[in-house]
């Protein structure tokens, strides 16, 4: 079944009669919502409005039409002009005012801020943004009920950088704590898993209880190109994921700055919308962003994946697995009188964090922010929230090790990492969080208050679930050379790659041990375990007995069709040979 098409995408109209200063508004604000939203321009009032009338039509046609944000525009004497034609025409659409021209550099260099200052561009970023939850169009796809904060902003985010219209109601939902999506009448938890599945992914091609040929955990940059090799090769396949699709990538504050065919780089988002909608035209994948994997079991040749986050199955079938679950953000620990080390814990009702992004650091003008972490991540952070307008702000770690550029820009920002032992604490004190930290040196300890805290100190691979189902090294996955007795396949005998322990059980991405954590190695590597898994399949063993005989009984599957009639040409020929 092929999923239902969406609406197109909602539009913004930028009205500018400078073209190259036009051109380069809409592209900030398509970047900004990575792709999400259509920003279209207009050079005066004559053409926003021949525009629109066409767009009417189309309406009154039955075709699909413009479905408008906001118009942004330069006032001078037209403002009343399109106030009042957006009244008639397009009542849910805003009206919102450019910035002024001295606010833009004179001759921007390509993928250049356009603005001189950037607390102009981030102001202008938030305004966008507001336009589009401001918008609230009698057919959104989706009616919230919950209280404004932080957990609303994330999903708020989400929705804009997907160009999903929504309604916002405040208060809480009826019987039901936190947030709730109703969707097509139906009331939901708001996770974006949920979201994910209503709302992008929709239909499957599958019911669970289908025999997959391959089943992938993790929806990362691993798992995602796996899944999309997998399907094209024509191995039935499923992705499960827990969380949002796009790993801890699409969550990040980082440009992706080195991933090929993104001239100035990337957001994980922007990658992860892309991968997900190439998905939607491969018939033999579903991506399910609801379940959780819990443990591996066999069964006879092939394995049963327990899962939860469904009331359908308990577990799913496969003929192989793929471990693409990546990894889960570090936490930080304190030492107990018995010497022991234990997760340090931070009070109820304190703001403290374990990932940072953008939607964040929008509330920071008056805020005390602490951040913990000496990496990439923690320096960006520190760099978003005094773009933002942070004053008060610590940068604390055991280690810089951020890079040259990165340090000089932030001192460039008048932040100065804060070297320290260790984090020893984190109490309350009247509602804000009192880090406790111990200088360098034997020294005192030190208090640092803070409206809000982020531990950005990295991440752990996230494989407690595997109950070492496979060899592991900690908590890496051991692969191929590093396995004991690691799965060999051809004349002459050679190792499989990104095979584990298991036969069938294969992993890629930064589970596995010496794993780098980049986003393009992880991509390559989902490519080749599909490769080394179509390798394993088409392994002929003493008996004479290919391995996909064995481990594929899915009676749609492209590839064991395909196999199937390979094979009788085979045994033809053999027998004719014989003969």
């Amino acid at each position: 079944m092929l999923a239902k098409e969406r609406p197109a995408p909602p539009v913004m109209l930028v009205m500018h009669e400078d073209a190259p200063l036009r051109q380069r508004i809409t592209e900030s604000i398509r970047d900004w919502c990575d792709g999400g939203i259509e920003a279209i321009g207009v050079m005066n009032f004559a053409e926003l409005e021949k525009t629109l009338i066409d767009e009417i039509l189309k309406k009154d046609r039955g075709e699909a039409y413009m479905r408008l944000v906001a118009v942004i525009a330069r006032y001078g004497n037209v403002q009343q002009k399109i106030d009042d034609f957006l009244k008639e025409w397009y009542p849910a659409a805003s009206l919102a005012e450019l910035p002024a021209d001295s606010k833009f550099k004179s001759t921007p260099k390509k993928r250049e801020n356009i603005f001189v200052a950037e607390s102009d561009a981030w102001e202008f970023q938030q305004n966008v943004e507001t336009l589009f939850h401001d918008w609230s169009p009698p057919d959104s796809e989706v009616t919230f009920t919950g209280k404004e904060g932080c957990r609303a902003a994330y999903m708020q985010k989400w929705l804009f950088q997907h160009g999903i219209p929504y309604k916002w109601e405040t208060g809480n939902p009826p019987g039901k704590p936190g947030i709730t999506a109703e969707i097509d009448k139906i009331r939901y938890p708001a996770t974006l898993g949920q979201l994910f599945e209503r709302l992008i992914v929709r239909d499957f091609h599958y019911k669970l209880k289908h025999r997959y040929d391959l089943v992938i955990v993790g929806a990362g940059p691993a798992g995602l190109s796996a899944a999309l090799s997998a399907g094209i090769a024509g191995l039935s396949t499923l992705v499960i994921e827990s969380q949002r699709p796009g790993g801890n990538a699409a969550m990040s504050i980082n440009r992706i700055e080195n991933y090929l065919g993104f001239p100035g780089g990337v957001t994980g988002t922007r990658l992860a919308k892309l991968a997900v909608e190439q998905l939607e035209d491969v018939t033999t994948v579903d991506l399910r962003p609801t379940l959780e994997a819990k443990g591996i079991k066999e069964e006879g040749s092939r394995y049963r994946i327990t899962v939860s986050g469904t009331k359908e199955v308990k577990c799913v079938s496969a003929g192989m697995i793929l471990i693409a679950c990546g990894q889960v953000y570090n936490q930080l620990t304190k030492v107990l009188a018995d010497g022991t080390k234990t997760v340090l814990e931070a009070p109820v009702g304190l703001d403290v964090r374990y990932v940072v992004e953008k939607h964040h650091v929008t509330d920071a003008n008056d805020k005390d922010i602490v951040i913990v972490g000496g990496g990439l991540t923690a320096g960006r952070a520190a760099l978003h929230y005094r773009m933002a307008g942070c004053q008060s702000l610590r940068l604390v770690t055991d280690r810089n090790l951020m890079s040259g550029p990165l340090n000089a820009e932030l001192r460039m920002k008048g932040i100065t990492p804060e070297i320290i032992e260790e984090v020893v604490d984190i109490v309350d004190r009247k509602g804000k969080a009192e880090v406790v930290v111990r200088p360098p040196g034997g020294a005192a300890n030190s208090p640092l208050l803070a409206h809000r805290v982020h531990v950005l100190i990295g991440g752990t691979p996230n494989t407690n679930w595997l109950n070492n189902t496979v060899e592991m090294d900690g908590k890496f996955i051991k692969t191929d050379r590093h396995v004991a007795s690691p799965v060999c396949v051809g004349e002459p005998s050679r190792i499989l790659p990104f095979c584990t322990s298991r036969p069938g059980i294969f992993a890629a991405g930064d589970v596995r041990v010496l794993a780098r954590r980049r986003v393009g190695q992880a991509v390559g590597q989902g490519v080749a375990a599909v490769a080394a898994m179509e390798e394993y399949l088409d392994h002929k063993g003493s008996n004479g007995v290919y391995t996909w005989e064995n481990v594929l009984d899915d009676g749609t599957s492209h590839w064991r069709t395909w196999r199937l009639a390979v094979k009788a040409v085979e045994d033809r020929s053999s027998g004719a040979g014989s003969g």
